[in-house]
Order: C-alpha cells, then sequence, then structure tokens
C-alpha cells in the first residue's frame, strides 16, 4: 500500500505490476519502502512517512519515536540476510545536502 501511495503521488498514476528500479519515481518507492520496514521493525510507534515536494524536488521523510536508537549501517552482512535499507536509500538518493 505504502508503494503504490508513493508512486502515485510522485506520478499521478497507480504502480505498474512490473515495476522495475529503472527511474526516479521507482526508486522513491523502494527507498520509502525499506525506511518504512527498518522504522516499524527497529523503533517504537508510531511510524511516519511522509513526501514532500516543491517544483521538481522530492523529500522523502521517515520516522519513529525511538530517539535513543539511532539508525545504523550493517556491516559485515552478506545481502541476503538483509539490512541494507539505509546502504540503499543512501545509493539512491540524488542530492543529500
Amino acid at each position: 500500500m505504502l508503494q503504490a501511495r508513493v508512486y502515485e503521488a510522485i506520478t499521478g498514476r497507480q504502480l505498474p505490476p512490473d515495476v522495475g528500479l529503472e527511474d526516479v519515481p521507482e526508486k522513491m518507492v523502494l527507498v520509502a519502502s525499506e525506511l518504512a520496514t527498518n522504522a516499524i521493525k527497529h523503533g517504537l510507534p508510531p511510524s511516519i512517512v511522509r513526501l514532500l515536494h516543491t517544483g521538481d524536488s522530492f523529500v522523502l521523510d521517515v520516522a519513529d519515536h525511538d530517539l535513543s536508537n539511532p539508525p545504523e549501517y550493517a556491516v559485515g552482512r552478506a545481502p541476503g540476510d538483509g539490512g541494507l535499507g539505509l546502504h540503499l536509500a543512501r545509493e539512491l538518493a540524488l542530492d543529500v545536502d
């Protein structure tokens, strides 16, 4: 549901069933899903996902309420073992200031 809503917010269209990762909307959907999953799995409720935009720029804001447990990059894990959501988000980000 989150993936479909993020995609529709960015493009104004429904998420295709065979979506790939070649375009920005698909990347934003993947990053939103990864970060929301991290917030739900490792944080405290409520988890909040917001997509903000101005002009042609988008900001994806994902938060939980666990202020004592900051996000950590997975180190030394095989890709199939999970825990690579933050790495993926960093790799797919177009601009981080």
